[in-house]
């Protein structure tokens, strides 16, 4: 990570130094006082829920070397304290500063899905060419790519940013602060439409990741999403189209399930070639092409990309397949839901050869504004085509699902509802049986990763 001192620290931030000495080192950052390790410098953000100055206590007792507050009064027993104006502006600020200090090549992926799983494929065929981090988890705001950026090695050669966005601008902030000099737009969908009147707002917002790469930057863009490609027009960089569409740059043919995988042939510019691609689902190939049109435009070789595709796995809770309780499968897709990924996810689910039976876990998409309940009575009415065995719903919002999958003639038999992951893990266990396929999907404030947890065998995949 970054070694820092306090004097850098209150330039870069402009704060002032309240107890400390400026040449006192910190090289790890942290904003949750619940994992703050030895050492680190504590920001206090105040968040819309919670105000981080009044965990300062909490992240001394942590082991925290010193605090960054709005409030020299809330450092409490800190020997290190920086005031500052606003800490989440300073964390920013920071991260910024490093950013411009390091001569990174830097990625940002965006899209209203897929982004955590092209981004830890796209640093798996980066790999080959670069000493490559990317951010964690889904540290993809204002808050959680800062700190991603501050956490990243300092022999970093590339960094691939997820970028999130819940409202307007937001993207534009993000890029400001990491600067990306390539950029991929996967898609425009209904996610986080509660602070957006249209679908076209959305999609000028994603733009804002077009708008901030640099004349020399370069822009891999989805060929078959017609809100991306309009988007794409107004780039006048390199650009590389994927897609699975005949006029995509970066395609895959002959598309087909593989065991608990994908087979497909790439076409990476003059280079066809068969790969393996060991995660299921059609959806799956093409993020794994968006990925490889990121690798092609930072000059990774395409036989290095071919060579890499059989060793990606999916992130943890994002298209998974988890042995169960009693011999039966999860795929575990529940770490977030907007309606196009759960249309994906049942693709899935119906495809995957192999399985006795088909059921789904599904809780509620969050975020969806006024469009919650058209889409969550449009998820009702797929239910019912998709011919499953089971369907387990959670939450208030699924209650609309239910109600349009009986309308549609879905039997009731086949349809358990939920109010909470805690009780969808208790109506699931005693339905299981050996050779099962459990789809488990639904955002991430429904929490549906603990019921994975308690049924999962040790060990993934």
């Amino acid at each position: 990570m970054a070694r820092l001192t306090l004097g850098e620290i209150a330039s870069a931030t402009r704060g002032r130094i309240v107890r400390g000495r400026p040449e006192a080192l910190f090289s790890g950052f942290a904003i949750d006082s619940r994992q703050v390790r030895p050492g680190d410098l504590f920001f206090a953000l105040v968040g819309p829920n919670r105000d981080g100055h009044d965990f300062t206590a909490a992240a001394l007792g942590a082991g925290a070397g010193g605090v960054v507050v709005a409030r020299a009064a809330a450092a409490g027993a800190a020997l290190v304290a920086l005031e500052v104006r606003d800490t989440t502006q300073a964390l920013q600020a920071l991260a910024g500063w490093l950013r411009q200090k390091r001569r990174w090549k830097v990625v940002g992926i965006t899209g209203s899905s897929g982004k955590t799983t092209t981004k830890e494929m796209a640093a798996a065929l980066l790999a080959g060419r670069y000493r490559v981090a990317a951010s964690p988890g889904n540290l993809n705001n204002l808050y959680g790519l800062p700190l991603a950026l501050l956490q990243a090695p300092d022999d970093l050669e590339c960094f691939v940013a997820e970028m999130g966005m819940s409202f307007p601008g937001e993207l534009s902030r993000l890029c400001a602060i990491a600067r990306p000099q390539v950029g991929a737009l996967l898609n425009v969908g209904l996610a986080h439409r509660q602070n957006f009147k249209s679908i076209a707002e959305v999609a000028r917002a994603k733009g804002e990741l077009i708008a901030s790469l640099p004349q020399r930057g370069a822009l891999a863009y989805n060929a078959r999403d017609p809100w991306v490609v309009r988007l794409a027009r107004r780039f006048r960089g390199r650009k590389l189209s994927f897609g699975l569409t005949p006029h995509a740059q970066v395609r895959a043919t002959r598309v087909r399930w593989s065991g608990i995988g994908m087979l497909c042939v790439l076409q990476l510019g003059r280079l066809l070639a068969e790969v393996r691609l060991p995660v299921p689902g059609r959806h799956q190939v093409e993020n794994l092409l968006a990925a490889a049109a990121i690798a092609l435009l930072m000059g990774v070789q395409p036989e290095s990309i071919v060579a890499r595709v059989s060793d990606l796995q999916p992130a943890p809770h994002r298209g998974e397949l988890r042995a169960l309780a009693g011999g039966a499968t999860a795929l575990d897709d529940s770490y977030n839901a907007n309606p196009g990924s759960v249309r994906a996810a049942l693709a899935a689910l119906r495809q995957l050869p192999g399985y006795r039976r088909r059921l789904a876990v599904l809780g509620d998409m969050l975020e969806l504004g006024s469009q919650a309940r058209r889409s969550h009575r449009a998820l009702g009415r797929a239910l019912q085509a998709a011919g499953l065995d089971q369907v387990i719903a959670v939450g208030p919002l699924m209650g609309e699902a239910v109600q349009a999958a009986l309308e549609a003639g879905m039997s009731r038999q086949r349809l358990l509802r939920c109010g909470d992951a805690e009780q969808a893990t208790q109506a699931l266990r005693p339905l299981l049986k050996a050779g099962d396929l459990v789809l488990v999907k639904g955002s991430h404030g429904v929490g549906l990763e603990r019921l994975v947890e308690a049924l999962a065998l040790e060990g993934r995949g």
